[in-house]
């Protein structure tokens, strides 16, 4: 997961981010729409050739990447109550490999993420008794499906459609002690339900809509975790 933070953080510190406190849904853009935007790659690209702390981190990004190609795709293994590493696996497969795409066109690392969604699409759940487990699952496919939207074929769009809407967004209960909790899970579960949401909209905007209402309202909670001086 750790791995996965620092990529979402390079994006997040190579863009402009601006958050409203209302969604205007008919403002969504077209994909990608999770973190990044489109000319962000370009950009990106841009400031790799001058930055060099940013291209150390793309070079490691691109070295984990080119090491999951050959690896099969992670299997549904359970340790303890826990499908969360299983999860974490993929979502750190699943993020690296689509970044590499949208950075350099090599097929071969959007072939390897859409292979990694396809797998786990099938799986019979994603362990919604242990919610941060479905919450991290949404989370890769949401950003793999948002990053490889125009590369993706119609039948795989679905199929990773489906499985984000019937194994993310239908497990969601907003009556958990997650939804409104004080610590991490609060924003891992509603983040990864937001970002699942987002990338599905057009599927079904009402449940998208209510999906992100009720994180969005849960989640400040745990920012009260940061007070009173910003430390977690």
């Amino acid at each position: 997961m750790k791995h996965c933070a620092t990529l979402l953080l390079v994006m997040l510190l190579s863009v402009s981010v601006k958050a409203t406190p209302t969604p205007d849904y008919t403002k969504l853009p077209s994909h990608p729409r999770l973190i990044l935007r489109s000319g962000d790659i370009e950009a990106l690209r841009n400031k790799l050739a001058t930055d060099v702390p940013l291209s150390i981190i793309h070079d490691e990004i691109e070295k984990r990447a080119d090491s999951f190609i050959s690896k099969e795709p992670t299997q549904r293994t359970m340790v303890g109550r826990r499908l969360l590493g299983c999860c974490r696996t993929a979502l750190e497969r699943v993020c690296f490999c689509s970044y590499m795409y949208l950075m350099s066109g090599a097929e071969i690392y959007a072939r390897r993420a859409e292979k990694e969604m396809l797998t786990v699409a099938s799986f019979t759940d994603w362990n919604p008794s242990h919610f941060l487990d479905v919450a991290e699952m949404t989370t890769a496919l949401a950003i793999g499906y948002d990053w490889l939207y125009d590369w993706l074929s119609a039948n795989s769009r679905k199929i990773i459609e489906d499985a984000i809407i019937e194994k993310g967004l239908y497990a969601a209960n907003y009556k958990k002690w997650w939804a409104r909790s004080r610590n991490n899970w609060n924003q891992v579960c509603n983040g990864g339900l937001i970002m699942g949401a987002l990338a599905v909209y057009e599927r079904n905007p009402e449940l998208a809509q209510r999906i992100i209402k009720s994180s969005l309202s849960g989640n400040p909670n745990a920012q009260l975790s940061y007070g009173p001086d910003g430390v977690y």
